[in-house]
């Protein structure tokens, strides 16, 4: 993820900055030295302001150190308030009011470059300006003028008549609201006297004396009651239960069992005679019997205390019957009365709510008439005292040196942008050149696929150099680039019979000469013979590659039919030749069409297996056109950033016309990327190594 994140950056063309600094460099210059050139001059004869600072404080609660009621919070409004308060005195301080007064009083000291009236107020409106100082409660009044004193004159009269203007209005205020609060006083003063009286009138109404003692007393009555009701309501439940068991009893004849249940004195002496009675007539009837006249008055006399005791066991039932109707008569009293004293405990209460009611109006009227006194009495003080929420903190001085123009930063802003232009418009200057830049650049504009790029050589190579640095650097960059353009070639050309590839460009100076030679060291390296020929005979430079001269070569084998063979070259490569284009001819460029040529080729085809032709460029003459559609292909050398590409469009459109098999394009002097650079050491090296070496 790494490498691929890294190998998607854009990557810095060096070499393309190099080239455009060298081409345009004057451009840059130029327009350096007059950007600055007529900033200085600007600068120089140019007015100078001179800027003069007063600072005023804006206090977070002024005018409120003499209130009394409570103790004041510092930024009680909070930030957001604060700010709002800071912007509203900063359009106060450049309001027209303010400017008016300060124009009048700079005049009445003897100022008169501004004008009297709105002209000079609007004058001083552009000279003044105000603004907060960052993270501080201070407004800095800034005024800006060609004269020192006069800015820091202006600029002190306006903080004065601010500040004057400001404790003006607050005194103002102050008399305003003092005046509002007395009439507001004045009516609630009505008010209370209003509820005051209607509380008196309440009381005497009612003759309410201690409406919380009655209140109290009826409570407690009812209290008293509901607590006689209840012990009323047991005794009757218990005396019923009771009274409902003697009765059963009674019904069934069981005086004796209610004689026992009676806790009676007398009910208990009969019973206790009845018993006695009844053990005597038990004796008497076991001694004498039944018939006998003993035993039947033992008898009768016991019926009678019997009858005794059952007439007495009534009289307690009558008695309870009596207690249990008093206890019905005395619950339902108690009833009738505790509903009267509810009644007279809700009058007492509505009375109390109604009271209440009258005296929180009286309270609440009582309250806002003591504030109002209160605040009328502060907003009085205030009204006659000094305070102002605004402090003058510093007094403009004349300032020593003019705050505009600033010759320094306006020199290097003038640098800075002269420099970024000049730079801008050398490169505008320099794309309109209309050369191709990359291999993108090629086939979009010129239309031919590019089978491959040839890094840029070492800067500083001479010249002749140049195309036997694949030769003597079979290990570079270079040189790999050549095996690949040679193994592009092996694929897209015909297989199994020799191979004749013109190499051709659309101006001097692609780098054709350099390719051919790169390329038949790299085919001669397979093992193959392999002739590089020179049929470019108005300005051959195969020859100067391998340090020799150009007589006798193509010129005299097309012009007196010599045999080609006998004018090849060795190279000090293994397998390459090369045939030097021969001698200046003034029909050089015809001999190029004549059928020799094609004989040549045939006689050289039978020796070589790669025969490498290099031409003049097909953009500017027609000489390879001769023969365009006599090789297996042609090759079509584009130096990178050198020409128009429409001059390589043009080579394209003439070999088109004349027929020829189009291999496709070598883009040359490319740069070599940065993943090369960086991943390719250990496998590519620029050290000389002149040792042949095979692919």
């Amino acid at each position: 993820m790494a490498s691929s994140s890294q190998s998607s950056l854009p990557t810095i063309d060096v070499e393309l900055i190099r080239r455009i600094l060298l081409a345009q460099w004057w451009t840059i210059v130029l327009f350096v030295v007059v950007g600055v050139g007529a900033v200085a001059v600007a600068t120089q004869f140019s007015v100078r302001w001179y800027t003069a600072v007063a600072v005023i404080q804006l206090l977070p609660q002024a005018g409120q150190e003499i209130e009394t009621n409570a103790v004041r919070k510092l930024d009680e409004g909070g930030y957001m308030e604060g700010r709002d308060r800071a912007r509203t005195q900063i359009q106060i301080i450049q309001s027209k009011p303010v400017r008016e007064e300060v124009v009048r009083r700079y005049r009445d000291q003897g100022q008169l470059d501004l004008a009297a009236g709105d002209e000079g107020v609007e004058a001083l409106g552009k000279l003044l300006s105000a603004g907060p100082r960052e993270d501080t409660q201070l407004v800095e009044v800034r005024v800006e003028h060609p004269d020192p004193r006069a800015a820091a004159l202006l600029a002190n009269l306006t903080a004065q008549v601010y500040y004057e203007a400001n404790l003006e209005f607050r005194r103002n205020a102050a008399k305003d609201t003092k005046v509002w609060i007395d009439g507001q006083a004045e009516e609630h003063q009505g008010r209370l006297d209003v509820a005051t009286q209607s509380l008196l009138d309440f009381k005497e109404r009612h003759g309410i004396v201690d409406l919380d003692g009655r209140l109290d007393e009826t409570s407690a009555r009812l209290v008293a009651l509901q607590r006689a009701l209840g012990d009323a309501n047991t005794q009757r439940v218990l005396l019923g239960g009771q009274l409902a068991e003697h009765e059963r009893l009674l019904s069934k004849g069981r005086t004796d069992v209610l004689a026992g249940m009676f806790n009676d004195v007398g009910l208990r002496a009969i019973a206790q005679r009845q018993a006695e009675m009844q053990a005597e007539a038990a004796e008497i009837r076991a001694r004498y019997g039944d018939k006998h006249p003993e035993a039947k008055q033992a008898e009768a006399n016991l019926q009678e205390v019997r009858a005794l005791v059952g007439t007495e066991v009534m009289r307690l039932i009558r008695a309870e019957r009596t207690e249990y109707q008093a206890l019905r008569r005395q619950e339902q009293r108690l009833e009738d009365e505790m509903v009267g004293v509810k009644e007279e405990l809700l009058a007492a209460q509505r009375l109390r709510k109604e009271y209440d009611e009258l005296a929180r109006e009286e309270s609440a009227a009582r309250d806002i008439v003591q504030s109002l006194g209160d605040r009328g009495n502060e907003v009085d003080l205030q009204a006659q005292t000094q305070l102002s929420d605004v402090r003058i903190v510093d007094l403009a001085t004349p300032p020593d040196s003019p705050s505009r123009p600033k010759r320094g930063l306006n020199l290097a802003l003038a640098f800075i942008v002269s420099l970024t232009g000049g730079v801008a418009l050398a490169v505008v200057r320099y794309q309109g050149r209309d050369s191709v830049a990359s291999v993108d650049d090629v086939e979009r504009r010129v239309g031919v696929p590019v089978i491959a790029t040839l890094p840029s050589l070492p800067p500083g190579l001479p010249e002749a150099q140049k195309p036997l640095y694949p030769l003597d650097h079979p290990h570079s960059l270079t040189a790999e680039a050549y095996r690949s353009l040679r193994t592009m070639l092996q694929v897209r050309a015909p297989q199994g019979k020799p191979l004749a590839f013109l190499l051709t460009s659309g101006v001097a100076g692609e780098g054709k000469t350099t390719t051919a030679v790169g390329l038949g060291a790299a085919f001669a390296r397979l093992g193959q013979r392999v002739l590089v020929l020179d049929a470019d005979l108005r300005r051959p430079r195969v020859h100067e590659a391998f340090g020799s001269t150009r007589e006798r070569g193509v010129s005299e084998v097309l012009a007196r039919r010599i045999d080609p063979l006998t004018l090849v070259r060795k190279t000090p490569v293994e397998g390459l030749y090369y045939l030097p284009a021969g001698a200046e001819s003034d029909s050089g460029a015809e001999l190029l069409y004549s059928p020799v040529f094609a004989e040549m080729m045939e006689r050289l085809s039978k020796v070589f297996a790669v025969v490498l032709i290099d031409t003049s460029p097909v953009g500017l003459v027609s000489d390879a056109l001769a023969f365009a559609d006599k090789v297996d292909g042609a090759l079509l050398v584009i130096r990178r950033d050198h020409a128009p590409a429409r001059l390589a469009v043009d080579a394209v459109q003439q070999l088109q016309g004349a027929e020829a098999r189009i291999l496709g394009s070598v883009l040359n002097d490319v740069p070599p990327s940065r993943d090369a650079r960086l991943y390719g050491r250990g496998y590519y090296s620029e050290s000389t190594d002149k040792r042949t070496a095979k692919a």
